[in-house]
């Protein structure tokens, strides 16, 4: 064990957890990163022990219920298929009925800031509406930042974006693009979903030629990015968006 987790079971809240449910530290290895987001932020988190399982839940009422996050909450509004810009921009409306006739995976990408993340969450919450089946929202390049940090715990939280029943990967392409986030963590969870057809929608600032050349980071790793795209292309439909910039009005 290392010092870092000597210090999150020396903070008070988490000794409090412990002598709530009878727990060990030995049983709690396992769930430090949701111990190290409760520590930080109690007022905004609970720690839920039950049957056997430990759960980091918001301790606010939940804005957007077909949404679940992997630590903090994204987004402070209300987000639905009403709130879409669609009269300005009826491509929008398209892609809409589009995705949600056929029930397909996407690729959605388009400029920055026409909305391509208010689209898929607000898709989201259409599809709990019908299913009550949450989808996990990442937003990738935190996602890539914070697995640098979760230590033992990595394989934990990797998995849960791997084994998602349903996913968001939002603004693939702007992460700190390394061999390692590009093989051991983007690949990994592609070839995964596509394996297992899971529920999948991409948001990108990038097309596929884009990513492919984003993610060569050699002339000798060509393969390797061209081998991602492909596996993206077979796990999503692509969509690309035009419009103006909503973040500029």
């Amino acid at each position: 064990m290392d010092e870092y987790q000597f210090s999150i079971f020396d903070d008070q809240k988490i000794k409090e957890f412990m002598e709530e449910t009878n727990l060990e530290e030995s049983e709690l290895i396992s769930y430090i990163s949701e111990l190290i987001i409760y520590a930080k932020d109690p007022n905004n988190f609970n720690l839920v022990y039950d049957q056997g399982v430990i759960e980091l839940i918001s301790a606010h009422k939940t804005i957007n219920p077909g949404i679940e996050y992997l630590d903090e909450n994204y987004f402070n509004n209300a987000i639905t298929i009403r709130d879409i810009d669609y009269k300005k921009n009826p491509q929008k409306m398209q892609f809409i009925k589009n995705v949600t006739q056929d029930n397909h995976n996407y690729f959605l990408t388009g400029s920055n800031g026409i909305g391509k993340t208010f689209l898929v969450i607000a898709l989201a919450n259409l599809k709990y509406e019908k299913t009550k089946e949450k989808t996990l929202y990442v937003f990738w390049p935190d996602f890539i930042e914070k697995t640098k940090n979760f230590n033992n715990n990595n394989g934990y939280v990797i998995n849960r974006v791997k084994y998602a029943k349903s996913l968001i990967i939002d603004d693939l392409g702007q992460e700190s693009v390394s061999q390692w986030s590009r093989d051991d963590i983007l690949n990994s969870v592609i070839a995964f979903r596509l394996s297992k057809n899971l529920d999948t929608y991409i948001t990108s600032n990038y097309n596929y030629d884009e990513l492919r050349e984003l993610y060569t980071l050699k002339k000798i790793e060509a393969k390797k990015a061209r081998s991602i795209i492909s596996k993206i292309a077979g796990l999503c439909n692509f969509y690309a968006l035009e419009g103006e910039d909503l973040r500029n009005r």
